[in-house]
């Protein structure tokens, strides 16, 4: 019987910690405003308001992928 491809979940349940598609996603966000802060391209509360989205964004990601996993 073949091998069928692996899921999402299983697909990325070996991989390092930083190397997943949100945390990379995460880290992309927090150094591109953190470089728009620097630059002057936003000011102080963008940039709280950005890093709260992209934290909140990754832990809800955490959230279904320990959901996902554990199926």
């Amino acid at each position: 019987m073949a091998k069928s491809a692996p899921t999402k979940p299983e697909q990325f349940a070996d991989q390092s910690n930083y190397w997943k598609p949100k945390f990379l996603q995460s880290a992309f966000v927090q150094l591109s405003g953190c470089i728009a802060l620097f630059q002057g391209y936003i000011d102080g509360g963008t940039y709280v308001a950005l890093s709260t989205l992209a934290l909140s964004i990754y832990a809800a990601a955490s959230v279904v992928e320990n959901k996902m996993l554990k199926e």
